[in-house]
């Protein structure tokens, strides 16, 4: 699960930095899926997807963001 996470965490930041003719949640759907197996992508792909908006969510509230980064969860995820 690891590596898919890294996948998309990868994926998210080419979109961000680069205009797309598509969506980029689309986008990075398609990375994705071109990476993984397609068992492994039809089976992860709601997850993924989930995680996907999750990510998007968690970074555009700046004031989580904050608060996030006084846990020690978020301490922990970074180290």
């Amino acid at each position: 699960m690891e590596e898919i996470i890294e996948i998309v965490l990868n994926a998210m930041g080419v979109a961000q930095k680069n205009k797309l003719g598509t969506s980029k949640k689309d986008y990075v759907l398609s990375i994705v899926k071109l990476t993984l197996c397609n068992d492994v992508y039809d089976r992860y792909e709601p997850l993924i997807s989930a995680m996907i908006d999750l990510i998007k969510n968690i970074s555009n509230n700046k004031e989580l963001i904050k608060e996030l980064k006084k846990s020690n969860c978020y301490k922990s995820c970074i180290n």
